[in-house]
């Protein structure tokens, strides 16, 4: 009996040094580990890029030369859209896109001159930079419109495309997915207010043929808010957040094309931009 008991402790002891060997032996694996699953990232985040150099991003400052836009906080409109514009291409360029400016100085462009570009271009996507004003002070935020009048691919074209039945009912609502992507995550950047998706008339999103948005990225009318937009840093957040919502744009419609097509809804109301619409 003593000896059993003596066995047991025994079987004991080293099941229990054994369990602590192994545990010393899984700390000394977890470098590794991370080591990996960093390189891992990485090639995931190399090879988005390679993945996003396909695509080309007209990016448009808005105003410009004798058309200053409106002013606040000693801000001029055309200064500090062209100054965020240029951030923005950066920004872009950065993670692999490529960029056309419509304008990269201080010079005036005519709005069907705009259009041109982004259509000669045979661009992927187009974003006017805008800063905003109101008749009071109490407005401030950033919005993103886009045009439900804008006239993309049409039905047969989207069908053929897409594979889809001749009957099928289809709309293309790719300007109101990317309006949902950048607001998503323009809207939620520090000392600034989120302030939605809104569809609108503007003649550079309803005039290109690719998705288009027009981001209004804060209102100069509010001394709080123009203050922000002084900053270098506020302004490296703007386009920071709308590279980020154009290319996650890009890449989930090129993992899967139907992202923003509308199928089998002949009547449906056009996407209001919620931007829960956007993939996480």
């Amino acid at each position: 009996m003593v000896i059993i008991m003596e066995s047991r402790h025994l079987f004991r002891s080293l099941a229990s040094s054994g369990a602590l060997v192994g545990a010393v032996a899984c700390l000394f694996q977890v470098p590794p580990l991370w080591e990996e699953s960093s390189r891992g990232l990485f090639v995931k985040a190399q090879s988005w890029k390679d993945e996003l150099r396909t695509f080309t991003v007209v990016v448009d400052a808005g105003h410009g030369g004798d058309d200053g836009g409106t002013k606040g906080g000693g801000i001029q409109e055309k200064d500090g859209t062209l100054d965020i514009a240029l951030r923005l291409e950066k920004a872009l360029r950065t993670r692999g896109v490529k960029v056309r400016m419509t304008r990269e100085d201080d010079h005036y462009l005519s709005l069907p001159d705009r259009c041109d570009i982004a259509n000669g271009s045979r661009a992927d996507a187009f974003v006017s930079i805008h800063l905003n004003a109101s008749p009071g002070t109490d407005a401030a935020g950033i919005e993103t419109y886009f045009s439900s009048k804008q006239t993309l691919m049409d039905a047969p074209t989207l069908r053929r495309k897409l594979d889809l039945p001749s009957t099928a009912q289809v709309q293309d609502q790719r300007s109101q997915y990317l309006a949902a992507c950048v607001q998503r995550r323009a809207g939620s950047i520090s000392n600034t207010h989120d302030r939605g998706c809104r569809d609108s008339g503007f003649y550079v999103v309803r005039n290109t043929q690719c998705p288009a948005v027009l981001v209004e990225c804060g209102y100069l009318t509010s001394s709080e808010e123009a203050v922000h937009l002084k900053s270098n840093e506020h302004r490296d957040r703007i386009a920071a957040a709308i590279a980020d919502g154009v290319t996650h744009f890009l890449m989930a419609s090129k993992l899967n094309p139907r992202r923003g097509i509308l199928i089998g809804a002949s009547n449906a109301a056009p996407v209001t931009g919620d931007t829960r619409d956007a993939p996480d």
